[in-house]
């Protein structure tokens, strides 16, 4: 008795070819669905320097037509009772008068920003903006001269401190985020409560000794 051979085995599987055409088509839609609907942060940027001690390089010796600008040393200091702003490495021993001025804590524990703001307007009116001596070009990161759009030439002051717009400053470690932000704040400029006019004040922080 014959018997009829099975179907299974004359079947041959045929390899099916992905279609991806639908997803690409669903990617490319949802790309810029995704970008018009985003939300974006904008994020500010500080410039700062290093220490002295911690930015390496070489010095060479300064020459008789070359003297080094005097330094003024602006200090704003953050302990566990309150802050320090100090100049010309003044401390709380020192007997000269404007150099040295220490801001409590305020009964619910936060720094005195406004204090600290207005020492550092008497500072930049009464000790830096006297040693103005003019205006000379301005010179970037890498020691280049430096140019508007037009060719011409960018001035800016010429200070007769070496460090007229930097403030050091030196904070705990404990030091909460937005506190050390405002401290910032309060160190590059001042802000006339009355014409809301703005001026500079020291625009380049320096980090410190963290203690």
């Amino acid at each position: 008795m014959a018997f009829k051979p099975s179907d299974k085995r004359k079947y041959v599987s045929e390899e099916a070819e992905l279609n991806l055409l639908p997803i690409l088509n669903m990617i490319v839609v949802l790309i810029p669905l995704l970008l018009t609907s985003s939300e974006w942060v904008r994020l500010g940027l500080l410039e700062t320097r290093l220490p002295p001690a911690a930015a390496g390089g070489g010095g060479g010796m300064a020459t008789e037509q070359e003297q080094p600008l005097p330094k003024l040393s602006l200090l704003v200091a953050v302990d566990q009772e309150g802050v320090a702003v100090s100049v010309f490495g003044a401390t709380s021993t020192s007997t000269e008068p404007g150099r040295y001025k220490y801001f409590p804590r305020n009964p619910t524990g936060e720094l005195d920003f406004a204090g600290v703001n207005q020492e550092l307007l008497r500072i930049r009116r009464e000790i830096v903006k006297p040693s103005i001596k003019g205006k000379e070009q301005a010179f970037d990161a890498a020691g280049n001269l430096r140019y508007n759009s037009d060719g011409s030439p960018i001035m800016v002051d010429a200070y007769g401190f070496d460090d007229a717009e930097t403030v050091i400053i030196s904070a705990p470690n404990e030091l909460p985020f937005q506190q050390l932000v405002s401290l910032l704040d309060a160190t590059r400029r001042w802000k006339d409560p009355n014409s809301n006019e703005i001026e500079k004040l020291f625009p380049t922080p320096m980090m410190g000794k963290i203690n």
